[in-house]
C-alpha cells in the first residue's frame, strides 16, 4: 500500500493590493497541510515577518509608483521535495499633486464692480483623476463671491473676483487634485492667494474751483486740496501749461500732506514768482509700489497774470469780463460757465434764457426760437416746433382740428377727409376701402362710399370657397366651400382656385421609415401599397446579416462564427468577403528535453514533466527527476536523485552498502565486501592495502596479526588474522 501525501499549496490572502505612496501593507497567507513553514519574499522593499506566524508579514515599499511582486514560499515535508510558491502584486499608487498658479497674484480694483479677471494656470496635476477649484473664506472676512469661468472643474479657468473679495482685499483659492475612484490615496490640494488692492481715486463729487492769481498784483500764493478714497503710498503734485505735459511748476514751492486713512484730504501749496504768466493745470499723481497703475486726478486749474483769456478751456484771469467763465460781471445777465454753451437759465451770450429772444436754448427745453411768440409762422409762440393735431392750421396743413382721429373731416396728417381715402367719415360715408377697392365687383362698397345692395355677387373667382355675395352692410360673405377629401389616406387633398379639388398620390404619406420592408407607394384608389423587403443575405457564412430600419442591410464579420473551439490551431477569423480564415497554430515546444509537449484543445499548450527522460537506471543513485525550475537542474531540466541507501562502515566488521543487483539497501560482512577493482576495497582508507580478488570479486584484507585487522583495515574490534591465508576474517 502506498501512502500518498498531498503537497502544500500556498494561498495568499489577496492577489492584488494597493497602497498609497510608501505606506505599509499586511501580507497574509497560508498553505494546506504537509508544510514545514511559510515565509514572504519581496525583492524591492522591507519585509517584517510576524513574530508568531511568518506567513503574515508587514511589507513597506521602497520605491513609489511601481508594482512590487511578493512571493509566499512554503517548504514541504517528506516525501515532497520541492518548494511551492504563490505571488501577490502590491501596487504603489501615488498621491495626486496639485500645483496652482496664477498669471498675476495681484489684481487692481478700481471699484467693487470693476476688477480684472485672473487667469489660473494650475494644469500641472500628476496622478489625478480630475481637478476641483474652490473659494476658501478668509478668517474674519466676508464669504468669497467670485466665480470660476467656464467652471470650477477646468484645470485653467478664469477667476472673476466678486464685491466681497474686493472688500476683503484678498481671496484664497484651493486647487484639489482628485484621486481616482478606488484609489487608496486621499485627494491632494494646494492653496493660492491673490491680493486685490483698491486703487486710490478722488472721491469729491465735484473738482475744486479753479484758482486765479494775478502775478502783477500779489505774491501768487495758491492752495489746492482734494479727498481720496484710499491711502496713497506715495504722491506728488504736478502742473502743465498745455494740458498734456505735466512738470513741476517752475520757481514754485509745492508741498503736500497725506493722511493714513480713507477720505484723507491731500493739500498742496504753490508759491508763484511774480514773473510767471500763463495758465497751469494741476493734478495729483498716485505712485503705486505694487502692480496697479498710477492714478492721475485733475483737481483744478491755476491762472497766472492778467491776460484777458487763458489758453485752457476758455478760463480767464480775475477781473476780466468773459462770457463762459462762470462769473457774472460787467453787463452780463448770467454766465453759463463754459464758452459757447447754454444752460437751462442762461444763453450762450450770457443773457437770461427767454422764449422769443431769438436764441434756441435746448437746455431750457426750446425746440425753436424765431424771435417772437406768434403761432403759425413755423415756430409756435411757446418755442416748440409746429405739429399736426395742435389745433393750429400751419403752413402746409389743409386742416387741424386739434386731434389725430381719422374718422372726422380732418385726418391725422392734417389733410381733408375724402371718399376713397380708406377712412370712414362717420355720418358721411357708409364705407371706404380706398380708391383702389371702392366699386370693384369683388367688394361690397360703391365708388361713392355706399353699401352695395344685399344679394349682389362679390365673387372672388375662387371655386374653392363657393359663390360670394354681399350682405347689404358692406361685407362680402363667402359661399359653401368645396369638400376635397377623397377618402384615400395617402393622397394630398387640396383645392385650386380655378381647377377645384386636387387629389395627388404622395408616396411619402405611406413611408413607414423602415427601409427593410421596402419602399411603400401610394395608389390614388387603393391607398398605400407595401414595398419589397430587402434580402440581406450576403452569401458569406461567417457574417451576421441584419437590417437596420434607417441604414438598410448590415453584414458584420463575426470571428465567433468561425471558432472551432480548438485553441491549438489558432484563432480563426472572419473575412467579410473570403469567409472564415484559419488561425496560426500554437507552438508548444518549451525547448526543455525532459518535458513532453502537447496541446489541449481547450487549455492550450501542456508541458508535462517526465522523470523517465532523466533516469540513468541505477537504483543506488536514487530517482532522477524532471524539474526545470529547481536549483541545480541541468540544461535538460533534470535534477540528480538522492541515493536511497546509507553507505559506510558501521563497526564490528559490518558495512552499510547499496546492492545495485538486487536494488536494495543491505548490511554486509566487511570481509565479504563485493568489488570489481582494488579501488573498490580501499574507499575506506585501508592503509593495509586491501585488494580485490577478481575470481571471487570479494575484497581481501592482508594481515600479520589481529591488530592489523582492527586498526589498519578498520574492521572494528572483531577482526582476526587467519595465519594460514594471512587475510583478515570478520567475526561479528
Amino acid at each position: 500500500m502506498v501512502d500518498l501525501q498531498p503537497a502544500p499549496v500556498p494561498v495568499p490572502a489577496s492577489t492584488d493590493i494597493q497602497t498609497c505612496d510608501l505606506n505599509p501593507v499586511t501580507l497574509d497567507g497560508s498553505a494546506s497541510l504537509n508544510n514545514s513553514g511559510c515565509n514572504w519574499n519581496c525583492p524591492v522593499g522591507i519585509v517584517v515577518p510576524d513574530g508568531v506566524d511568518p506567513s503574515i508579514a508587514e511589507f513597506t515599499p521602497s520605491t513609489k509608483g511601481i508594482v512590487n511582486t511578493c512571493t509566499l514560499v512554503c517548504d514541504p515535508v517528506a516525501p515532497c521535495a520541492n518548494q511551492l510558491t504563490a505571488l501577490v502584486d502590491i501596487t504603489s499608487v501615488l498621491t495626486p499633486v496639485a500645483n496652482p498658479m496664477a498669471e498675476s497674484n495681484t489684481v487692481c480694483a478700481v471699484d467693487p464692480d470693476t476688477v480684472a479677471p485672473v487667469r489660473l494656470t494650475g494644469s500641472n496635476t500628476e496622478f489625478a483623476f480630475g481637478v476641483q477649484w474652490t473659494n476658501i473664506e478668509p478668517g474674519g472676512g466676508m464669504a468669497s463671491d467670485g466665480q470660476f469661468v467656464p467652471d470650477a472643474t477646468t484645470a485653467a479657468p478664469m477667476y472673476l473676483p466678486g464685491p466681497n473679495d474686493v472688500t476683503n482685499g484678498e481671496v484664497f483659492l484651493r486647487m484639489t487634485a482628485l484621486a481616482d475612484v478606488g484609489s487608496p490615496c486621499a485627494n491632494g490640494f494646494t492653496d493660492l492667494s491673490i491680493s486685490i488692492p483698491t486703487v486710490p481715486k478722488v472721491t469729491d463729487p465735484a473738482l475744486p474751483a479753479d484758482v486765479g492769481v494775478c502775478a502783477l498784483t500779489n505774491s501768487g500764493d495758491a492752495t489746492f486740496s482734494v479727498a481720496v478714497n484710499e491711502p496713497l503710498l506715495n504722491f506728488q503734485w504736478q502742473f502743465a501749461a498745455d494740458c498734456q505735459n505735466y512738470i513741476d511748476l517752475p520757481d514754485a514751492s509745492v508741498s503736500g500732506t497725506s493722511g493714513e486713512n480713507t477720505d484723507t484730504l491731500i493739500i498742496a501749496e504753490a508759491d508763484l514768482a511774480s514773473n510767471q504768466s500763463g495758465c497751469y493745470r494741476c493734478r495729483l499723481t498716485n505712485i503705486q509700489s505694487f502692480a496697479c497703475p498710477e492714478v492721475f486726478s485733475r483737481v483744478s486749474t491755476l491762472c497766472v497774470n492778467t491776460v484777458p483769456i487763458c489758453s485752457l478751456n476758455g478760463l480767464n484771469c480775475p477781473g476780466i469780463q468773459v462770457c463762459g467763465d462762470n462769473v457774472v460781471d460787467g453787463t452780463e445777465e448770467c454766465d453759463p460757465g463754459a464758452v459757447g454753451q447754454n444752460t437751462a437759465t442762461c444763453d450762450r451770450n450770457c443773457t437770461l434764457a427767454v422764449c422769443g429772444d431769438g436764441f434756441t436754448n435746448t437746455a431750457a427745453g426750446e425746440e425753436c426760437d424765431d424771435g417772437n411768440n406768434v403761432d403759425g409762422d413755423g415756430c409756435q409762440g411757446d418755442c416748440m416746433n409746429p405739429v399736426c393735431g395742435d389745433g393750429i392750421t400751419d403752413a402746409g396743413e389743409e386742416c387741424d382740428d386739434g386731434n389725430l382721429s381719422n374718422n372726422d373731416a380732418c385726418l391725422n396728417d392734417c389733410t381733408n377727409a375724402t371718399c376713397g381715402d380708406a377712412f370712414v367719415q362717420i355720418g358721411v360715408e357708409d364705407c371706404d376701402l380706398g380708391s383702389a377697392l371702392n366699386g370693384l365687383s369683388t367688394t361690397c362698397c360703391t365708388a361713392g362710399c355706399d353699401f352695395v345692395t344685399g344679394g349682389t355677387s362679390c365673387d372672388d373667382n375662387d371655386v374653392c370657397n363657393g359663390t360670394d355675395t354681399c350682405n347689404g352692410v358692406g361685407t362680402c360673405d363667402v359661399g359653401v366651400a368645396l369638400n376635397c377629401n377623397d377618402g384615400v389616406g395617402c393622397t394630398d387633398d387640396s383645392c385650386d382656385p380655378v381647377l377645384g379639388c386636387m387629389n395627388v398620390a404622395d408616396d411619402d404619406n405611406c413611408d413607414d421609415n423602415d427601409v427593410c420592408n421596402g419602399l411603400e407607394t401610394c395608389d390614388a384608389v387603393l391607398d398605400c401599397q407595401a414595398g419589397t423587403a430587402l434580402n440581406c443575405d450576403d452569401g458569406v457564412g461567417c457574417t451576421d446579416d441584419s437590417c437596420d430600419t434607417v441604414l438598410g442591410c448590415i453584414n458584420v464579420a463575426d470571428d465567433a462564427n468561425c471558432d472551432d473551439n480548438d485553441v491549438c490551431n489558432g484563432l480563426e477569423t472572419c473575412d467579410a468577403v473570403l469567409d472564415c480564415q484559419a488561425g496560426t497554430a500554437l507552438v508548444c515546444d518549451d525547448s526543455i528535453m525532459c518535458t513532453i509537449d502537447s496541446c489541449d484543445p481547450v487549455t492550450g499548450c501542456v508541458n508535462f514533466e517526465s522523470d523517465a527522460f532523466c533516469s540513468n537506471s541505477f537504483f543506488c543513485d536514487g530517482p532522477e527527476t524532471c524539474d526545470p525550475g529547481a536549483i541545480g537542474a541541468d540544461l535538460n531540466g533534470c535534477v540528480l536523485g538522492t541515493p536511497p541507501c546509507t553507505f559506510g562502515l558501521l563497526g564490528d566488521c559490518e558495512i552499510a552498502a547499496c546492492n545495485e543487483f538486487d536494488d536494495q539497501c543491505q548490511v554486509d560482512d566487511m570481509t565479504m565486501f563485493p568489488c570489481d577493482s582494488d579501488d573498490d576495497c580501499n574507499i575506506f582508507g585501508n592503509a593495509g592495502g586491501a585488494t580485490c580478488n577478481l575470481g571471487t570479486n570479494i575484497c581481501e584484507f592482508p594481515c600479520t596479526v589481529d591488530d592489523d585487522c582492527n586498526d589498519i583495515n578498520n574492521l572494528g574490534d572483531n577482526g582476526v588474522c587467519n595465519g594460514g591465508t594471512s587475510l583478515c576474517e570478520c567475526t561479528p
